[in-house]
């Protein structure tokens, strides 16, 4: 095996997280070397190495700290670049990666659009090109309407070409929760009582950190308004539990941080106490959104008072919903927690809202993700201690939380850090970007289960299952031995969907995942589905018989069907017919009987199979020839059969014995336990302990067993 194609196995068998972390270390490196390169610094400024990795992983992971003023220290290449880094950060490197296979017109394999799920917290897979559309049609537009809006006050301000190149940049930055600027060491402060600047960026910020998915859902209500199909009124009653849990929360925590910052500061002459009633709330209202992962600032952090302090952090650790470009732990994992402890509170066994049960697998989940979150912060917060021990703790804890939630807001320690500090908020950023629990999964060994796996130690030989149809009407199956790279030839550029996973569809499944196809496995048993969930491309808990399951887990997708659910007539016929509507090229259905396959081939399956017959055929066939180890039928009269060495065989070769003239077969290869020597040489000596796998006529192969 070549170098080529071992790299292609090492990147073939990462997992999801693994692509994603991989993916935004890979741009972290690329944009800190272009950033670190002379044409990026202005003249009169020195950039270290250090500085370009840090100024890469926070454009990246759009956090906003910042060790380097942006608008004076990086030259328009340098400024451009790091614009770029936001977008990218921003929209996610998975959706720009899928829109450049969709403009290629490129397919998006199965195992890809299970990345772009999980890189937006999706829980299905169907629709994820559909998806990634959309995702940029909103990003471009709220970006672009958003600049139009700064434009108003930064181009009377700064000129038409430096105000709207200042427009286009705050608004990327804002829409992506980046929080860097090109207005200097202030950020926003100048404009604190600016309500265009400051109900545009806290509008943008919003926006961005309820989530697509909620955008979407709410769309959709209004539209069903316009056409007078659902009232006003009930446009909240009628929106997903998600957006409702989103929305819920936003609320609380928007308008609970202003009036809480407004109480504890509307007195302070170091921050807001000197303005207006009006500029206090604003300001108020801009602090308590633009710390849940924003990084802009109207009033400089390190001037509000230790209660505002405290809720900051707080603020800063829960972040906004899932599907959006803001950090933190999400809303939605904190809703679950705190319906968790009401639950718990009141002796409830389960976990409702909104009249809806809540699985407990998400509160697993919100439990996990918050305990890595709080891990990563007090691990970091140690680290960066240690390495400034004159930092005070306070300004520690808080650069910390800011880095891990990508927030972007500093009491003034980023731009005092060492080489060693860079270093640590470098990582706790890269750490807060892809997830805690992201970064654990791709970095775990995974426990694989030994039941339908191969045995230790990689085979070099795979037994490669086909089914050909048969005069008679019944499949009988052959195995052929090929190498891996021939395999890997066979299958290139295929997907599959096995529905079913009893013994027969789960060994299916793991025969093509050992053979690195793209397999999405469905079954309605969580055992079988968790059973194989770590060994294919995709394994989802479904019931076949709902319409339209299929084409929501992107069945459609895939090139090849396996039904496998045969012992339930009623689930096969319907997988069978879902299948053949969404298009799929190639159905395989498993029949029980005659009857059962006549019906699967009338509704448009490709290929029926009978394994439970074929198998009998060949148990009784290998009984019958006591000689044979294994013997594999391809007609009626013809087979291929692995028989034990015959006496007279032993210690001859190739050319003495005239296998072919002398008795009638075909020497296909000889085995030596687990290995097969499949060219054998005319001078080559048959050894005793081996055995001799031919094909020939059925009668004549029984004549060479029996010696």
């Amino acid at each position: 095996m070549n170098k080529k194609m071992q790299l292609y196995n090492r990147l073939h068998k990462l997992n999801t997280a693994q692509i994603i972390t991989l993916g935004f270390a890979g741009v972290i490196i690329l944009g800190g070397l272009l950033l670190w390169l002379p044409f990026c610094t202005a003249p009169g400024y020195h950039t270290s190495f250090t500085d370009a990795m840090f100024t890469a992983t926070t454009s990246i992971c759009v956090t906003g700290l910042v060790t380097v003023v942006t608008a004076t220290h990086w030259t328009l290449a340098g400024k451009i670049i790091i614009l770029v880094l936001i977008q990218i950060g921003g929209v996610g490197l998975i959706s720009l990666g899928s829109i450049i296979f969709i403009s290629l017109r490129k397919k998006i394999s199965l195992r890809n659009r299970r990345v772009i799920q999980e890189s937006y917290n999706m829980d299905r897979m169907g629709g994820m090109v559909r998806l990634v559309k959309k995702v940029l049609i909103c990003v471009f537009g709220a970006e672009g309407i958003g600049a139009v809006c700064y434009a108003v006050r930064f181009i009377p301000q700064f000129g038409l070409a430096k105000g709207l190149g200042y427009s286009v940049f705050t608004a990327v930055s804002a829409f992506c929760n980046a929080g860097i600027d090109l207005l200097g060491e202030d950020s926003l402060a100048q404009y604190v009582a600016d309500p265009i600047v400051n109900f545009t960026s806290v509008g943008l910020i919003i926006m961005s950190g309820l989530g697509f998915v909620v955008w979407w859902d709410i769309w959709d209500k209004i539209k069903r308004v316009i056409r007078g199909k659902l009232p006003v009124g009930r446009i909240f009653k009628n929106l997903r539990l998600h957006s409702k849990i989103v929305l819920m929360m936003t609320l609380i925590l928007v308008v609970g941080g202003t009036v809480l910052i407004f109480l504890f500061d509307h007195g302070n002459p170091e921050s807001i106490g000197t303005y207006s009633p009006g500029t206090k709330w604003m300001a108020s209202l801009f602090q308590s959104v633009t710390t849940r992962t924003a990084g802009f600032f109207t009033v400089s952090q390190e001037r509000f008072s230790n209660a505002t302090y405290m809720l900051c952090l707080v603020l800063m650790l829960i972040g906004g919903s899932p599907m959006g470009t803001a950090g933190g732990i999400k809303t939605t994992t904190v809703a679950v927690l705190l319906l968790s402890l009401k639950s718990n509170l009141q002796g409830k066994r389960d976990v409702e809202v909104h009249h809806r049960r809540i699985r407990d697998s998400y509160i697993r989940s919100a439990i996990v993700v918050t305990g890595m979150v709080l891990t990563v912060l007090i691990l970091m917060s140690m680290l960066l201690c240690a390495a400034m021990p004159e930092a005070p703790i306070e300004d520690v804890v808080y650069e910390i939380t800011s880095a891990v939630a990508t927030v972007g807001l500093s009491r003034g320690l980023t731009p005092c850090l060492n080489t060693a500090g860079k270093w640590i908020v470098i990582l706790t950023m890269y750490l807060g970007r892809i997830g805690p629990l992201t970064l654990g999964t791709a970095v775990t060994v995974r426990v694989q289960k030994n039941a339908g796996r191969f045995t230790s130690g990689r085979r070099r030989y795979y037994d490669w299952i086909v089914t050909v149809r048969q005069s008679g009407g019944y499949s009988q199956r052959i195995t052929n031995t090929c190498s891996e790279r021939e395999m890997r030839k066979k299958m290139k550029n295929k997907s599959y969907a096995v529905i079913g996973l009893g013994q027969f569809g789960m060994t299916v499944a793991l025969t093509l995942a050992e053979a690195n196809c793209d397999v999405l496995a469905i079954d309605d048993k969580d055992d079988n589905v968790q059973d194989i969930a770590e060994k294919v491309s995709y394994a989802v808990k479904a019931d076949v018989r709902d319409p339209g399951i299929l084409e929501s887990f992107g069945v459609q997708n895939v090139d090849v069907a396996v039904i496998a659910v045969a012992e339930n007539m009623e689930a096969s016929i319907t997988a069978t017919m879902q299948v053949k509507e969404l298009g799929v090229p190639f159905v395989m259905a498993k029949a029980m009987n005659s009857l059962h396959g006549r019906i699967l081939e009338k509704i448009g399956a490709d290929k029926v199979i009978y394994p439970e017959h074929s198998m009998g055929i060949r148990v009784a066939r290998n009984l019958l020839s006591s000689g044979f180890v294994d013997m594999f039928e391809l007609s009626s009269d013809f087979s291929m059969a692995e028989f034990k060495i015959p006496r007279e065989w032993i210690g001859k070769t190739l050319r003495e014995l005239k296998v072919r003239e002398k008795y009638n077969i075909n020497l296909i290869g000889l085995k030596h336990g687990d290995k097969m020597n499949m060219n054998v040489a005319p001078d080559e000596v048959f050894p005793a302990d081996c055995t001799v796998v031919a094909a020939g006529a059925n009668s004549d192969l029984n004549k060479v067993s029996e010696n």
